[in-house]
């Protein structure tokens, strides 16, 4: 049976319990599918890396429906530098790493909600910049672009190996 209780609230977590990333951890398998899935270990080291900022969605229950992880371009570089020769290594630039949101809870008042927390979190540490690379496919680029003057400075065909283009935005909030 598909839970359809709406989802009321985005909170950023500074600590992470065994019973969140369960939960974390269900949405990403959910959302990603078989292709694209982060491994376990993978995803908890990013939720865990220094400086990361990780905002949940936590549906009327009370359970987590939805994430995104995002994490200091410099703490990533040395991940992505192959795949896009182009990446800064800069710490004042905040880069989504994961972000995924369970299906009977997608919507985009859900994703905004998400990035408008990262957001006021990546401000009250006075970060400049959020980077992200993010699928054409979706259509989440074009919204970023219009909605938020998100800058997309490159497609990067069949990323990662992944066998879709993704296009790298960055979004300036200063």
């Amino acid at each position: 049976m598909r839970e359809t209780l709406p989802t009321i609230l985005s909170e950023i977590l500074t600590e992470i319990s065994n019973i969140e990333f369960a939960q974390i951890y269900e949405v990403e398998k959910e959302a990603s599918g078989e292709e694209v899935v982060l491994k376990e270990e993978d995803l908890r080291e990013a939720l865990e890396k220094p400086g990361a900022i990780n905002v949940v969605l936590k549906n009327s229950g009370g359970r987590i429906v939805g994430f995104i992880n995002g994490m200091p371009n410099d703490q990533i570089y040395h991940e992505l530098i192959e795949d896009d020769p182009e990446f800064l290594n800069d710490p004042a630039r905040m880069y989504v790493y994961d972000f995924a949101i369970k299906k009977e809870s997608r919507s985009l008042a859900n994703f905004l909600s998400l990035i408008k927390k990262l957001v006021e979190e990546m401000q009250r540490r006075n970060l400049a910049m959020l980077t992200m690379h993010t699928r054409k496919s979706e259509g989440l680029s074009n919204v970023l672009q219009k909605r938020y003057h998100a800058k997309r400075l490159r497609t990067l065909i069949n990323w990662q190996g992944w066998g879709e283009d993704f296009d790298y935005l960055e979004l300036g909030l200063k």
